[in-house]
This record gives structure tokens, sequence and C-alpha cells, in this order.
């Protein structure tokens, strides 16, 4: 991709790009930098799919969840920060009311520090 050594990126960046996204997860991110440039989009099936989407073609990028080093090895894929409008939120939904145990949070301190180690983009 025209992009991959380029440490610091914004949505802006993306624009001239196709985004890859899963079928299923159409409506679940925000449109980057392409919300503007029109409708360049791919929808795939599976995860595989649009990992061997992103590897053929490169003038193609997806918005994804941190993944591992070895993922990205094997793929021959790289993951970028992007800077700019967007912003994602991880979000606990439970029953009103609920009293988290003492073992929920630490279950939830535990798994915010795995997030916090995932986000690193070497």
């Amino acid at each position: 991709h025209p992009l991959a050594d380029r440490q610091d990126l914004n949505t802006g960046d993306l624009a001239p790009y196709i985004e890859v996204t899963l079928e299923e997860d159409d409506d679940a991110f925000p449109r980057g930098g392409n919300a503007a440039a029109g409708n360049k989009r791919i929808l795939v099936c599976d995860r595989a799919m649009l990992y061997d989407t992103l590897r053929e073609n490169p003038l193609t990028y997806a918005w994804v969840s941190p993944v591992s080093g070895e993922l990205l090895r094997r793929e021959e894929l790289v993951l970028r920060k992007c800077g700019g409008s967007i912003r994602f939120m991880d979000v606990l939904i439970s029953r009103a009311g609920r009293r988290f145990s003492r073992q929920d949070r630490e279950f939830l301190r535990l798994l915010n520090i795995s997030r916090n180690e995932s986000v690193r983009v070497e």
C-alpha cells in the first residue's frame, strides 16, 4: 500500500483508497476519509476474504480491531494508527443496577490491560 511506510496517518490520507469491510460490520465502523469521496467500499463476507483483499489489492484499507503481529506478518499486512475525527470506544453493556463482583472487576482490569497492549502499533 502506498501509505504502508507512513506512521502518522489521518482520515484524509485514506480518501483516494478503497475501504474493505465485513458485511456484518458495515454499519459498525464510522466512514473515515472516504465519506466525502463517494462509496468506494468492498463488502466481504468473512475475515479471511478481508485479509486476502487487503493483501492482494494495494489500494485498499480496513478499519479493524487490533490484531496480532503474527497474523500481520503471515498476511503480509501492516497496522497503522489513524488520527482525525474518528473516535472508537469500548463499551460494556450490563443489566441496570448490576453490581460487579471482585472477580468481575479483576477480569475487566485484565481485559483493559490486554486491550491497551494490543493497540500498540509496530
